[in-house]
Protein backbone atom coordinates (compact mmCIF):
# COMPACT_ATOMS: atom_id res chain seq x y z
CA UNK A 1 0.00 0.00 0.00
CA UNK A 2 2.92 2.29 0.81
CA UNK A 3 4.91 1.56 -2.45
CA UNK A 4 1.24 2.74 -4.46
CA UNK A 5 1.10 5.72 -2.22
CA UNK A 6 4.88 6.31 -2.96
CA UNK A 7 4.43 5.50 -7.13
CA UNK A 8 1.24 8.36 -7.20
CA UNK A 9 3.47 10.90 -5.19
CA UNK A 10 6.20 10.34 -7.49
CA UNK A 11 4.19 10.82 -10.37
CA UNK A 12 2.45 13.83 -8.82
CA UNK A 13 5.48 14.90 -8.41
CA UNK A 14 5.89 15.30 -12.40
CA UNK A 15 3.26 17.47 -12.93
CA UNK A 16 5.25 20.42 -14.17
CA UNK A 17 6.75 18.22 -16.88
CA UNK A 18 3.45 16.61 -17.93
CA UNK A 19 2.40 20.20 -18.95
CA UNK A 20 2.23 21.24 -22.19
CA UNK A 21 3.35 24.85 -22.22
CA UNK A 22 0.86 26.20 -24.25
CA UNK A 23 -2.75 25.13 -23.17
CA UNK A 24 -0.85 24.79 -19.67
CA UNK A 25 -2.98 21.16 -19.40
CA UNK A 26 -1.97 18.01 -19.06
CA UNK A 27 -0.35 16.00 -22.56
CA UNK A 28 -2.99 15.39 -24.96
CA UNK A 29 -1.35 13.30 -27.80
CA UNK A 30 1.85 14.80 -27.14
CA UNK A 31 4.53 15.05 -30.50
CA UNK A 32 8.30 15.78 -30.20
CA UNK A 33 9.66 18.22 -32.63
CA UNK A 34 13.69 18.17 -33.99
CA UNK A 35 14.43 20.89 -30.54
CA UNK A 36 13.33 17.99 -28.38
CA UNK A 37 10.23 20.01 -26.95
CA UNK A 38 7.39 18.62 -26.50
CA UNK A 39 3.54 19.85 -26.91
CA UNK A 40 0.15 18.82 -27.46
CA UNK A 41 -0.51 17.94 -31.19
CA UNK A 42 -3.42 20.15 -32.12
CA UNK A 43 -1.85 23.19 -29.75
CA UNK A 44 1.44 23.22 -31.73
CA UNK A 45 -0.37 22.87 -35.12
CA UNK A 46 -2.58 25.93 -34.01
CA UNK A 47 0.39 28.00 -33.44
CA UNK A 48 1.79 27.31 -36.52
CA UNK A 49 0.29 30.08 -38.69
CA UNK A 50 2.95 31.68 -40.79
CA UNK A 51 5.65 29.89 -39.80
CA UNK A 52 7.20 26.81 -38.03
CA UNK A 53 8.95 27.71 -34.72
CA UNK A 54 9.30 25.92 -31.36
CA UNK A 55 6.70 28.06 -28.93
CA UNK A 56 8.75 27.39 -26.14
CA UNK A 57 12.52 28.16 -27.57
CA UNK A 58 11.91 29.67 -30.68
CA UNK A 59 13.74 27.55 -33.16
CA UNK A 60 12.88 28.18 -36.36
CA UNK A 61 12.32 25.45 -38.75
CA UNK A 62 12.56 26.48 -42.72
CA UNK A 63 9.66 23.47 -43.38
CA UNK A 64 7.01 22.00 -41.40
CA UNK A 65 8.69 19.64 -39.07
CA UNK A 66 7.70 16.09 -38.99
CA UNK A 67 5.66 15.45 -36.50
CA UNK A 68 6.37 11.93 -34.33
CA UNK A 69 4.06 11.17 -31.43
CA UNK A 70 5.78 10.64 -28.22
CA UNK A 71 4.76 7.40 -26.87
CA UNK A 72 6.01 7.31 -23.51
CA UNK A 73 5.60 10.42 -22.86
CA UNK A 74 1.44 10.29 -23.39
CA UNK A 75 1.15 7.06 -21.42
CA UNK A 76 3.00 8.74 -18.63
CA UNK A 77 0.39 11.36 -19.14
CA UNK A 78 -2.84 9.40 -18.88
CA UNK A 79 -1.85 7.90 -16.30
CA UNK A 80 -1.36 10.93 -14.52
CA UNK A 81 -4.72 12.34 -15.64
CA UNK A 82 -6.77 9.20 -14.33
CA UNK A 83 -5.43 9.27 -10.73
CA UNK A 84 -5.45 12.89 -10.02
CA UNK A 85 -8.79 12.96 -11.74
CA UNK A 86 -10.08 9.97 -9.56
CA UNK A 87 -8.08 11.79 -6.15
CA UNK A 88 -9.25 14.89 -7.40
CA UNK A 89 -12.80 14.08 -8.28
CA UNK A 90 -13.42 11.74 -5.38
CA UNK A 91 -12.58 14.12 -2.81
CA UNK A 92 -14.85 16.65 -4.90
CA UNK A 93 -17.70 14.67 -5.23
CA UNK A 94 -17.54 13.88 -1.06
CA UNK A 95 -17.53 17.49 -0.84
CA UNK A 96 -20.24 18.15 -3.02
CA UNK A 97 -22.47 15.54 -1.37
CA UNK A 98 -21.94 16.75 2.03
CA UNK A 99 -22.28 20.52 0.88
CA UNK A 100 -25.77 19.79 -0.53
CA UNK A 101 -27.19 17.27 2.30
CA UNK A 102 -30.25 18.70 4.08
CA UNK A 103 -31.12 17.38 7.06
CA UNK A 104 -34.29 17.65 9.05
CA UNK A 105 -34.59 20.00 11.51
CA UNK A 106 -36.51 17.79 14.10
CA UNK A 107 -34.31 14.47 14.06
CA UNK A 108 -31.65 15.59 12.60
CA UNK A 109 -30.70 12.57 11.29
CA UNK A 110 -33.25 11.69 8.00
CA UNK A 111 -32.35 13.99 4.67
CA UNK A 112 -34.96 16.74 4.43
CA UNK A 113 -37.28 15.84 2.25
CA UNK A 114 -39.01 19.79 1.88
CA UNK A 115 -38.30 23.09 3.59
CA UNK A 116 -40.88 25.26 5.02
CA UNK A 117 -40.56 28.79 3.89
CA UNK A 118 -43.24 29.78 6.43
CA UNK A 119 -41.82 27.56 9.11
CA UNK A 120 -38.52 28.44 8.27
CA UNK A 121 -37.38 24.70 8.95
CA UNK A 122 -36.66 21.71 7.34
CA UNK A 123 -38.59 18.33 7.45
CA UNK A 124 -38.35 14.41 6.72
CA UNK A 125 -40.95 12.92 5.19
CA UNK A 126 -42.32 11.30 8.67
CA UNK A 127 -41.98 15.09 10.10
CA UNK A 128 -43.40 16.67 7.10
CA UNK A 129 -47.08 14.50 7.89
CA UNK A 130 -48.53 17.78 9.72
CA UNK A 131 -47.99 19.56 6.61
CA UNK A 132 -49.50 17.42 4.68
CA UNK A 133 -52.61 15.79 6.54
CA UNK A 134 -53.54 19.15 8.93
CA UNK A 135 -55.68 21.91 7.40
CA UNK A 136 -53.59 24.30 9.63
CA UNK A 137 -50.24 24.22 7.91
CA UNK A 138 -52.11 24.35 4.10
CA UNK A 139 -51.19 28.44 3.74
CA UNK A 140 -47.69 27.26 4.69
CA UNK A 141 -45.50 27.35 1.61
CA UNK A 142 -43.46 24.13 0.59
CA UNK A 143 -40.75 24.64 -1.71
CA UNK A 144 -37.56 22.06 -2.29
CA UNK A 145 -34.81 21.64 0.41
CA UNK A 146 -33.22 24.65 1.06
CA UNK A 147 -29.44 24.86 2.73
CA UNK A 148 -29.18 28.29 3.61
CA UNK A 149 -32.65 29.92 4.82
CA UNK A 150 -31.31 33.01 5.48
CA UNK A 151 -31.06 34.06 1.14
CA UNK A 152 -35.38 33.95 2.30
CA UNK A 153 -35.05 36.37 5.18
CA UNK A 154 -35.66 39.87 4.41
CA UNK A 155 -31.94 41.70 6.17
CA UNK A 156 -33.69 44.81 6.93
CA UNK A 157 -37.03 43.29 8.57
CA UNK A 158 -36.08 39.66 9.23
CA UNK A 159 -39.38 38.36 7.46
CA UNK A 160 -39.65 35.90 5.04
CA UNK A 161 -39.85 37.43 1.75
CA UNK A 162 -42.55 36.08 0.14
CA UNK A 163 -42.91 38.58 -2.86
CA UNK A 164 -41.01 39.01 -6.17
CA UNK A 165 -41.25 42.85 -6.95
CA UNK A 166 -41.20 42.95 -10.68
CA UNK A 167 -40.29 47.00 -10.38
CA UNK A 168 -36.44 46.56 -8.74
CA UNK A 169 -36.21 42.75 -9.74
CA UNK A 170 -35.77 41.16 -6.57
CA UNK A 171 -37.62 39.56 -3.50
CA UNK A 172 -39.33 41.25 -0.91
CA UNK A 173 -41.56 40.63 2.87
CA UNK A 174 -44.19 42.05 3.43
CA UNK A 175 -43.10 44.99 5.15
CA UNK A 176 -41.06 46.04 2.39
CA UNK A 177 -44.49 45.53 0.09
CA UNK A 178 -46.61 48.52 2.56
CA UNK A 179 -43.10 50.72 3.06
CA UNK A 180 -40.15 51.09 0.61
CA UNK A 181 -41.72 48.92 -2.47
CA UNK A 182 -45.53 50.56 -1.94
CA UNK A 183 -47.11 50.85 -5.07
CA UNK A 184 -44.73 48.50 -6.60
CA UNK A 185 -45.70 45.83 -8.83
CA UNK A 186 -45.34 42.31 -7.23
CA UNK A 187 -45.78 38.36 -8.03
CA UNK A 188 -45.69 35.44 -5.95
CA UNK A 189 -42.11 33.59 -6.52
CA UNK A 190 -43.80 30.86 -8.33
CA UNK A 191 -45.45 33.30 -10.66
CA UNK A 192 -41.81 34.64 -10.87
CA UNK A 193 -40.19 31.46 -11.81
CA UNK A 194 -43.12 30.59 -14.43
CA UNK A 195 -42.40 33.73 -16.01
CA UNK A 196 -38.86 33.00 -16.46
CA UNK A 197 -39.00 29.78 -17.24
CA UNK A 198 -41.40 31.03 -20.26
CA UNK A 199 -39.04 34.02 -21.62
CA UNK A 200 -36.38 31.38 -21.40
CA UNK A 201 -38.42 29.12 -23.85
CA UNK A 202 -38.64 32.57 -25.96
CA UNK A 203 -35.54 33.30 -25.78
CA UNK A 204 -34.64 29.75 -27.88
CA UNK A 205 -37.51 29.69 -29.71
CA UNK A 206 -36.31 32.92 -31.30
CA UNK A 207 -32.57 31.69 -31.22
CA UNK A 208 -33.70 28.53 -33.04
CA UNK A 209 -35.61 30.82 -35.57
CA UNK A 210 -32.36 33.48 -36.27
CA UNK A 211 -30.12 30.15 -36.98
CA UNK A 212 -33.13 29.16 -39.88
CA UNK A 213 -32.84 32.56 -41.06
CA UNK A 214 -28.82 32.38 -41.23
CA UNK A 215 -29.28 29.25 -42.90
CA UNK A 216 -32.00 30.29 -45.49
CA UNK A 217 -29.19 33.46 -45.82
CA UNK A 218 -26.57 31.18 -46.50
CA UNK A 219 -28.40 29.20 -48.92
CA UNK A 220 -29.54 32.16 -50.71
CA UNK A 221 -26.46 34.26 -51.39
CA UNK A 222 -24.98 30.67 -52.40
CA UNK A 223 -27.09 30.34 -55.47
CA UNK A 224 -26.72 34.00 -56.19
CA UNK A 225 -22.81 33.77 -56.40
CA UNK A 226 -23.59 30.63 -58.34
CA UNK A 227 -25.77 32.57 -60.75
CA UNK A 228 -23.46 35.75 -60.86
CA UNK A 229 -20.66 33.41 -61.53
CA UNK A 230 -22.56 31.57 -64.73
CA UNK A 231 -23.61 34.72 -65.89
CA UNK A 232 -19.71 36.29 -65.98
CA UNK A 233 -18.94 33.13 -67.59
CA UNK A 234 -21.11 33.77 -70.29
CA UNK A 235 -20.37 37.10 -70.63
CA UNK A 236 -16.35 36.41 -71.52
CA UNK A 237 -17.55 34.26 -73.92
CA UNK A 238 -19.57 36.13 -75.48
CA UNK A 239 -16.87 38.89 -75.45
CA UNK A 240 -14.78 36.45 -76.83
CA UNK A 241 -16.52 35.48 -79.91
CA UNK A 242 -17.25 39.45 -80.34
CA UNK A 243 -13.48 40.33 -80.37
CA UNK A 244 -12.87 37.00 -82.70
CA UNK A 245 -15.48 38.01 -85.34
CA UNK A 246 -14.08 42.07 -85.20
CA UNK A 247 -10.71 40.51 -86.09
CA UNK A 248 -11.94 38.56 -88.90
CA UNK A 249 -14.14 41.52 -90.29
CA UNK A 250 -10.79 43.48 -90.34
CA UNK A 251 -8.88 40.96 -92.01
CA UNK A 252 -11.51 40.78 -94.43
CA UNK A 253 -11.82 45.00 -95.08
CA UNK A 254 -8.13 44.95 -95.66
CA UNK A 255 -8.07 42.17 -98.29
CA UNK A 256 -10.68 43.82 -100.08
CA UNK A 257 -8.75 47.14 -100.20
CA UNK A 258 -5.58 45.57 -101.69
CA UNK A 259 -7.82 43.99 -104.21
CA UNK A 260 -10.09 47.19 -105.02
CA UNK A 261 -6.57 48.81 -105.20
CA UNK A 262 -5.41 46.40 -107.88
CA UNK A 263 -9.01 46.61 -109.75
CA UNK A 264 -7.25 48.33 -113.18
CA UNK A 265 -4.63 45.04 -113.12
CA UNK A 266 -5.81 41.79 -115.66
CA UNK A 267 -5.07 39.78 -112.67
CA UNK A 268 -7.94 41.60 -111.24
CA UNK A 269 -10.35 40.83 -113.93
CA UNK A 270 -9.63 37.61 -114.19
CA UNK A 271 -9.14 36.17 -110.75
CA UNK A 272 -10.06 38.84 -108.34
CA UNK A 273 -13.63 38.99 -109.03
CA UNK A 274 -14.19 35.32 -107.69
CA UNK A 275 -12.02 36.11 -104.37
CA UNK A 276 -13.82 39.10 -104.02
CA UNK A 277 -17.38 37.65 -103.97
CA UNK A 278 -16.04 35.47 -101.21
CA UNK A 279 -14.90 37.76 -99.58
CA UNK A 280 -17.92 39.66 -99.69
CA UNK A 281 -19.93 36.97 -98.32
CA UNK A 282 -17.68 35.77 -95.79
CA UNK A 283 -17.77 40.03 -94.41
CA UNK A 284 -22.07 39.46 -94.78
CA UNK A 285 -21.75 36.16 -92.38
CA UNK A 286 -19.56 37.72 -90.03
CA UNK A 287 -22.12 40.54 -89.63
CA UNK A 288 -24.72 38.81 -89.42
CA UNK A 289 -22.83 37.05 -86.33
CA UNK A 290 -22.47 39.94 -84.99
CA UNK A 291 -26.27 40.74 -85.00
CA UNK A 292 -26.74 37.61 -83.88
CA UNK A 293 -24.60 37.60 -80.73
CA UNK A 294 -25.45 41.42 -79.85
CA UNK A 295 -29.28 40.53 -79.27
CA UNK A 296 -30.32 39.39 -75.69
CA UNK A 297 -32.13 36.53 -75.36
Amino acid sequence: MADVEEGEFSLMSLEDELTCSICLSTFDCPVTIPCGHNFCQDCLLSSWTDSYSCPQCRTLFETRPELKKNTVLSTVAETFRVRSSKSEGGLFEEEEKTKNVVRCDTCMEADAAQTCLTCMASFCEEHLRPHRENPIFRPHQLTDPVGDLSEHICTDHHKLMEHFCTDHGRMICSVCLQQVHKGCSFMSPEEQRHLKERKMALVAVYQQIREMLAQDERVAQHEVDCELEAGQAKLRDLTKKFNDNRERMKKAREEIDHLLSQAQTPAFLQVGINTLSLLVIQLRYSSLNHTIIGKKP
